[in-house]
C-alpha cells in the first residue's frame, strides 16, 4: 500500500466532505471530530460525485439521490444504492493526514 500525504490535519473543516485528487481519481476526507475518515468520492448507484453531499454524524448522504454510506466501513445504510463506497485506512502523524491506498 502506498501511503499519500492529503494534507495538513487544520485543512478539514468538521462534518464537511473535502474532495482530494490523488492520481487522477477523486477520493473524499470528512473529519468527524478528531477521526478521519477516506473514501471514493463517487456514489455507486449512478456515479455521482459525492462532493456537495450531507455529511451527519459518521455517515455520507450523497446529494443526487439520497444513498447514505457509513463513513467508516463504506456500507450502504440507505437506498437506493445498495452497494459499498470504497474506503481507505487513514493516518494522521502530527499535523499531517495521509491515506493509504493500494
Amino acid at each position: 500500500m502506498a501511503r499519500v500525504l492529503v494534507g495538513n490535519a487544520r485543512d478539514f473543516p468538521n462534518e464537511f466532505l473535502c474532495p482530494v485528487d490523488i492520481e487522477g481519481w477523486s477520493v473524499g476526507i470528512v473529519r468527524v471530530d478528531d477521526i478521519f475518515y477516506a473514501f471514493s468520492n463517487y456514489c455507486p448507484h449512478l456515479g455521482a460525485e459525492l462532493t456537495g453531499s450531507l455529511v451527519l454524524d459518521t455517515k455520507v448522504i450523497c446529494w443526487w439521490h439520497g444513498s447514505a454510506f457509513d463513513l467508516g466501513t463504506g456500507l450502504s445504510v440507505g437506498g437506493p444504492a445498495y452497494d459499498p463506497i470504497k474506503t481507505y485506512p487513514v493516518e494522521v502523524e502530527g499535523d499531517s493526514v495521509y491515506i493509504l491506498k493500494d
